[in-house]
């Protein structure tokens, strides 16, 4: 029994290594990229909390269907002069740059 609480609280503690985290961006730079498969987004603004080397750089794979999506909103945003805001798991990352897994664009900023 004493085992396989251990066991279970091992198992809960990795599972909480999982970094997700949000934050809101000055698009810099929007592109895609045939090498790795991505839509990209540079950043003015630091991602905080996430392991990838490229701190100012955002990125989302071609096959996810929202793709076209933040596309398109990352070139509304930076027109506009707001914000993209965007949710991420820290501990993921494709090219040095951290996957966005929702985004949207916030009226505040």
């Amino acid at each position: 029994m004493k085992k396989a609480l251990y066991l279970i609280i091992v198992i809960l503690s990795m599972s909480g290594n999982v970094r997700a985290a949000d934050g809101s961006f000055t698009v810099s730079t929007i592109g895609s990229s045939n090498n790795t498969d991505t839509i990209f987004i540079r950043t003015l603004e630091e991602v905080q909390n996430t392991t990838c080397e490229n701190k100012k750089l955002l990125r989302l794979p071609h096959t996810d269907g929202s793709a076209d999506r933040l596309f398109s909103l990352a070139i509304a945003a930076q027109a506009q002069g707001k914000k993209i805001s965007v949710e991420y798991d820290g501990n993921h990352c494709i090219d040095n740059g951290t996957v966005i897994t929702v985004f949207w664009l916030d009226h505040r900023f």
